[in-house]
């Protein structure tokens, strides 16, 4: 059996990756046994349900790599004189994905024993072997991390709040819950703040969304300022914010909201022509966790507080027990 004239031609045969290095003389007798096969397009050429018993050597056109099924978007696409199928021939387990041909293709079919007597017949098949190998696991891995990446980005999209950069309701609501079983299992304190922006309409409705945009950010720079790095905080609604703070009695936590007030009251934001608006304040709730507290009864505390603090008129804190 003669081998497939593409192989006879240098530049085709000097573009496969198997054969680097390798004169065609070396292993012409080995290739006289092997077959090729032309593949239409959309043909599937390996799948996860069938065994595979050869390394398919792309001669023309495209091969391309499907994890999950042929339908869905390719992982990778091969060129002439790429190979694929060796990772199933080497641990004997059916392939992990699926080869597509995307056009009309030419493959040259390596079966399992002729790869070996390549190998013998030069030792560099192993090593170019090796080099396809370690090729493919390269950009396995760089797929992996890429989606890792992807997956945090994602993670961080979800948990965190585009104008102010703090983190965001759903986030708090996840964590806050495992913080309350830790700090009670310790027999340690946690205590909430609840913040609201006072009148924060009037910045909106009479200054515009942009300016009201500057007074959120404004008070969260002075909360993130005012915090430890252990505690959580959490822009929880449109002008509301939340703040866990771990380990801190009822005295340390209304130090911290006396802090934030005061400065909250300090606080210049310029609109139109460097004008400043009206004068900011904040309105606090505080309460202290109790041994049987969950977080439902923790947040309805707090939201008591700051309830009556905004009967009181605002711009004030309240606590309660």
């Amino acid at each position: 059996m003669a081998c497939h004239p593409m192989l006879q031609d240098p530049l085709v045969f000097s573009k496969i990756e198997l054969f680097k290095s390798i004169s065609f003389s070396e292993i012409e007798s080995c290739l006289n046994n092997c077959k090729d096969k032309l593949l239409k397009r959309n043909e599937v050429l390996l799948s996860p349900e069938e065994e595979n018993a050869h390394i398919y050597i792309l001669l023309s056109g495209h091969l391309s790599i499907h994890l999950n099924s042929p339908d869905e978007p390719p992982l990778n696409l091969l060129q002439p004189g790429e190979c694929v199928g060796e990772m199933s021939i080497i641990d004997r387990l059916e392939p992990s994905a699926y080869v597509v041909a995307k056009d009309t293709c030419a493959v040259l079919l390596l079966p399992q024993e002729v790869l070996w007597d390549m190998i013998n017949a030069t030792p560099i098949v192993a090593k170019n072997l090796l080099c396809v190998l370690s090729s493919r696991l390269r950009y396995e891995h760089e797929m992996l991390s890429n989606s890792v990446k992807q997956q945090k980005h994602l993670l961080h999209e979800a948990s965190v709040d585009s104008l102010t950069g703090i983190h965001n309701r759903r986030w708090f609501d996840d964590s806050i819950r495992d913080k309350i079983q830790q700090y009670q299992t310790l027999e340690e304190s946690m205590s909430i703040l609840l913040i609201d922006i006072d009148h924060f309409k009037i910045f909106n409705d009479e200054f515009g969304h942009q300016s009201g945009d500057q007074v959120i950010c404004k008070v969260a720079d002075v909360l993130k300022k005012n915090l430890r790095k252990r505690d959580l905080l959490a822009r929880f609604g449109g002008d509301e914010f939340i703040v866990a703070l771990l380990g801190t009695e009822t005295q340390g936590a209304m130090e911290v909201a006396r802090r934030i007030k005061a400065e909250a009251k300090l606080l210049s934001v310029q609109y139109d022509n460097h004008k400043n608006l009206p004068s900011i304040s904040v309105t606090i709730g505080v309460t202290t966790m109790k041994p049987d507290d969950n977080f439902q009864i923790l947040f309805e505390r707090a939201d008591k507080a700051l309830y009556e603090a905004k009967n009181r008129g605002r711009n004030c804190i309240e606590f309660i027990e």
